[in-house]
Order: structure tokens, then sequence, then C-alpha cells
């Protein structure tokens, strides 16, 4: 948010986030380009949305916009390399953000969409499939994040049956 100071950025994070298998960094950076996006392709002292649930068996993750919107004819563009719909000085990028989201989210095994109609903004959402059985942890690694002056706390562990990490508790806790 430092690179975009007039943006108010409101977080919906549910206490009861299903436990997923899921690598931190790549999560951060979903999220992450997401948000840019967001800020990018919105008016100055607009809000954004950032939220977090469970839904059908899903953690289901998402930002919202009250930016221009898309064409629905140019959204199947929008996980391509390359593919920018902003152009200008005042919009930054090469147009490989939504395609590294794309990637990132699929290697999770889940999917991600836009929702979006014009003049009303976008909301960008993705899913990880909730974890299956209890994971046996060789390691538990505490992540603390801080999104935009929240405290967000997940534990997540090495599960022993898969390469990745599982997250253990996803319920955060956000202090003021």
């Amino acid at each position: 948010q430092r690179l975009y100071p007039t943006r108010t950025v409101t977080l919906d994070i549910s206490n009861q986030l299903p436990p997923v298998l899921v690598d931190p960094l790549s999560l951060e950076r979903i999220i992450s380009n997401l948000a840019e996006n967001a800020f990018k392709y919105s008016a100055e002292g607009t809000e954004v949305q950032v939220f977090a649930r469970q839904e059908n068996g899903n953690l289901l993750i998402g930002v919202s916009d009250h930016g221009e919107g898309i064409a629905p004819e140019l959204k199947a563009k929008l996980f391509e390399p390359f593919e920018r719909l902003g152009k200008g000085p005042k919009i930054k990028g090469i147009g490989l953000g939504l395609v590294v989201c794309k990637r990132l989210v699929e290697a999770h095994n889940g999917r991600i969409w836009v929702e979006s109609k014009p003049g009303e903004g976008s909301t960008f959402s993705f899913t990880i499939p909730q974890s299956k059985g209890k994971e046996e942890s060789t390691r538990e690694r505490p992540a603390n994040y801080s999104l935009w002056g929240k405290s967000v706390s997940i534990l997540f562990t090495r599960s022993s049956t898969s390469n990745g990490l599982a997250g253990k508790s996803l319920a955060p806790s956000c202090l003021n």
C-alpha cells in the first residue's frame, strides 16, 4: 500500500478457514499481485477489499476493487502472457502478474477467475482445495504477515505426504 497511499484496504477474513496444503510464499505472491492490480486499475480514494472464507470445501480468497471493470470479451485475455488492458504511463507492468497468479493457483490444484462489469469494478477470486485427512507434520512454521497494518498469523506445517506446506490453522488473528 505504500505505493498507493490514497487507497483504503478492507480485510474480511473469516475465523473459520479450512486447513489447506499451500506454499506460503506462493499464497503471498498471489494476493500481492491481485491487490497490486486492484490498486493500479482503480481510482484514487477508492477502497480495495481482500476477503477469505471457506466455501464448498475450499479456501476462497478474493480481491475486489471499484475500478473501471472489464468488458466480457476481454476477460479471456486476462490470464495470457503479456496481455494488459490498461495502457499509458500511469499503468506499470508487463502483463505477467495474472499469469503468475494462475500458474501458482493451478499448482495448488485450485482455480482462479474474475467477475466484472464495466463501470462497476472487478473481483478476482481463487480457491485452494481443503486438505484431506490429517497431515503428519515434520516441522511447524508459524507465519506472521502484515496486511496493510493488520497482523495475520497462520501456522504452516511441512507435510510428510507432500512436498507442499499444510496449513494446520489458517484462522487468522487480525489485530488493530
